[in-house]
């Protein structure tokens, strides 16, 4: 109610802008609770999930960032996991992906301290990548 009085007042007409941001179910149930709320935001731009092939590449820009890329070998395991991510409930796109990477990164980081000996700094991605 709060949101449809700020719309509606005149002193605020023409002179603001609002922007709704989220997940486009959760938008579209908030506008259904007034029924004057809908037509007020008569624009709308929806940003599609990623794709799994998305998820694989933007996977493996982030492991590039972190100096880590993945190894050709991992890429057909790396894209199946990426399927499996997509296509899960309450996927975030990159936000999940940010935070696989990051996992992917520290998993690898604390094995190759845990065995500094054997490792000569070129530790490989692939075994936490499905850690996830």
């Amino acid at each position: 109610d709060e949101l449809v009085k700020c719309l509606t007042h005149p002193d605020f007409a023409g002179r603001m802008v609002v922007v709704l941001a989220g997940y486009e179910r959760e938008v579209d149930a908030m506008l259904a609770t007034n029924p004057g709320l809908r037509s007020r935001f008569p624009e709308k731009v929806v940003f599609s999930d990623l794709s799994p092939a998305d998820v694989a590449r933007l996977l493996a820009a982030r492991m590039e960032e972190r100096r880590l890329p993945i190894a050709p070998r991992d890429a057909f395991e790396v894209t199946r996991m990426a399927r499996r991510l997509a296509e899960s409930a309450g996927f975030s796109s990159g936000r999940d992906v940010e935070a696989w990477a990051k996992r992917a990164f520290q998993e690898v980081s604390l094995t190759a301290t845990r065995d500094a000996a054997a490792s000569s700094g070129a530790a490989g991605a692939s075994g936490a990548l499905s850690r996830r």
